[in-house]
């Protein structure tokens, strides 16, 4: 038997539920003409009925500025994302993370005969420019 409040779930749905309606019923409200009988339904009562009801146009200006409003919100991020949180190209956390153990040698010979061209078992980083310098130099 499953333990728990269910109010997590029950607010889920409501929300769903009120988001569906009030979708099926802009769109419904949007498309209905005025002067037509629709099945059973009679002209005068859809017309009194959008007669309640503010102007259509506001419906659309209301859709095209929360789009609009949405899409701003995209690009503010996008544009935040790239700017200020993206590292610069020359800053180490865009080669290694906060948790590396970066091997600092301040002789050459040490770090070739130590570290470069034997295992570090995964317990040492090796800084990327002296692997770039072992790699690809002529020496």
């Amino acid at each position: 038997m499953i333990q728990g409040s269910f109010s997590n779930e029950y607010y889920w749905f409501s929300r769903h539920f009120i988001t569906c309606s009030a979708t099926i019923f802009i769109i419904i409200w949007t498309f209905i003409p005025e002067d037509i009988d629709i099945l059973f339904i009679k002209k005068d009562f859809i017309r009194s009925i959008l007669d309640i009801l503010p102007d259509r146009r506001w419906v659309i200006y209301f859709q095209c500025f929360v789009l609009m409003g949405m899409l701003w919100c995209y690009t503010a991020l996008m544009m935040y994302n790239e700017d200020v949180l993206t590292p610069n190209l020359d800053d180490l956390s865009t080669i290694t993370d906060s948790r590396a153990n970066v091997v600092i040698v301040s002789d050459k010979e040490k770090f070739l005969n130590e570290y470069a061209y034997n295992a570090t078992s995964g317990v040492f980083d090796l800084p990327i420019t002296d692997v770039c310098k072992i790699l690809y130099s002529d020496d």
